[in-house]
């Protein structure tokens, strides 16, 4: 079975699921779910069908709340291609033609000295019942796949719209940015709207239509003969979770692709608790707000995990291979913190974050928690400064826990000072790490383009420190003193 195109005139493609996928392009790999032994007791089975039948009502109201795209009046707080006029704090154009959009795409090429094509398409996910509107940018003069073809799939967040000038401009740049790396390099970037958004259709009741969404775009990369392993997931805000669930579930099925989380969050009922505490600190009740949103958490759960819309993106965080994965997260340092501090991400809180979540959980391909690889750290780098100061792991310690904070950003205005502003949606030629004090552009997504799953960087950083380790744990055992 292969994907189709069953209407060529309107460019229609016909998804298949990642498990056909998975055996054409990956081979025969069972894989299957493990259910826990409560699984089979009838009460288990009381509350599904309790919950089947209150999704199909909850499920359609709470979608629109989450994907926020599907207000025009929030689309149209935004520029489009084609946009003229504002009025009333809206734009009178939130639906550019065809035309208009090509003549912008094209404008921002130029601007950016960056030649591209442009192909639109409609994407249909499996079960048939969502037709997703599909943008595909590539650097003028490649119209081959060949081995060596890279993909990028943007995962959109809940006001994203690959209409939105923002969008455009972020999908030449990262063309640009990869033919400045390497002149040869050959990149296609994808785009898409989720269904209820734009021209795209479809049902919008739970969480897995969205997944569905995005698995169903990375079926069209593979059927146009794109590597799996050259298809790299560029999520941010709700697409973070979305591209967890989807690039998890790509990988049980031999389809290794990467994925690069960007400002996320580990559940949606985490995000609501959030933006209480956020509300009462801003009012200047913050004791109160922790109070209130610890209290409204278990309701607040219940209410998504009743409606299928508690998108939970740490499970599938740790089930991908670290090798696989890299994340970013807004955290100024603890000192610049002063009390009443209103900065960072005002969207997703800092302890609602998909990094927060992962600090006590071990992510596949790795030793150690992010908790349990410092205090490895710190017990090896104490060692071996008594044992042997002149050490060249000593340094590299150093060096590998500095490099530890790249993935904490600070939202920075244009000369590079801390803003302490909401940095949620801001650009990342405006987001500046804590390593370096480079962009996320230059630091981050420059290492994650430059390398290969094999060389990660904090994989390789775990398993030398499990090394070490399990060096001076045999000494220790052997009575011998380091050399």
């Amino acid at each position: 079975m292969t994907g189709s195109y069953p209407d060529k005139e309107q460019r229609i493609y016909q998804a298949r699921t990642l498990k056909q996928t998975g055996r054409l392009h990956a081979g025969e790999r069972p894989f299957t779910v493990r259910h826990p032994w409560w699984h089979y007791f009838p009460l288990y089975w009381l509350f599904q069908a309790v919950r089947a039948v209150t999704r199909l009502i909850l499920g359609p109201l709470i979608g629109p709340l989450i994907l926020k795209a599907t207000n025009k009046k929030v689309l149209a707080r935004r520029p489009c291609a084609g946009s003229s006029e504002k009025v009333g704090g809206y734009y009178t154009q939130t639906d550019p033609t065809d035309q208009q959009l090509e003549a912008f795409i094209q404008k921002i090429a130029r601007s950016k000295d960056c030649p591209v094509n442009s192909d639109r398409l409609w994407v249909r996910t499996p079960d048939k019942k969502t037709k997703l509107d599909t943008l595909i940018l590539r650097q003028q003069g490649k119209t081959q796949i060949t081995p060596k073809t890279k993909a990028v799939i943007i995962a959109p967040g809940n006001t994203y719209r690959f209409e939105h000038d923002y969008a455009i401009k972020l999908m030449v740049t990262d063309i640009k940015k990869r033919l400045e790396n390497d002149p040869e390099s050959d990149t296609l970037v994808l785009a898409f709207n989720y269904g209820k958004v734009g021209r795209s259709t479809g049902p919008l009741g739970s969480y897995q239509h969205l997944v569905r969404s995005l698995e169903s775009q990375m079926d069209y990369l593979i059927d146009l003969g794109v590597d799996p392993k050259n298809i790299e997931v560029r999520a941010h805000s709700l697409g973070g979770g979305v591209a967890c669930c989807a690039v998890r579930n790509a990988h049980r099925y031999g389809l290794e692709a990467r994925l690069f989380n960007d400002r996320s969050y580990r559940n949606i009922s985490s995000i609501v608790r959030g933006m209480i505490k956020i509300s009462f600190e801003r009012a200047g009740w913050p004791k109160l707000g922790k109070i209130i949103s610890w209290i409204a958490l278990p309701f607040v759960k219940l209410l998504v995990v009743f409606s299928d819309w508690e998108i939970d993106a740490l499970t599938p965080a740790t089930q991908i291979n670290a090798r696989y994965l890299d994340l970013c997260v807004l955290r100024t340092a603890h000192q610049d913190r002063s009390p009443g501090f209103y900065g960072d991400d005002r969207v997703i809180d800092y302890d609602a974050s998909l990094y927060s979540g992962l600090k006590h959980q071990k992510q596949a391909g790795l030793f150690f928690s992010r908790h349990d690889l410092k205090k490895t750290m710190s017990k090896v780098y104490t060692e071996l400064k008594q044992k042997n100061p002149d050490s060249p792991d000593i340094a590299w310690l150093e060096s590998f826990r500095t490099q530890l904070r790249r993935r904490k950003l600070i939202d920075c205005d244009d000369e590079g000072k801390p803003t302490h502003k909401n940095g949620h949606s801001s650009n990342w030629a405006n987001l500046h790490n804590r390593w370096n004090g480079e962009s996320v552009l230059e630091s981050n997504y420059q290492e994650f383009i430059e390398s290969t799953p094999e060389e990660h960087w904090l994989v390789k950083g775990d398993h030398r420190v499990k090394e070490l380790a399990d060096e001076l744990k045999a000494e220790r055992r052997s009575g011998c003193s380091v050399g």
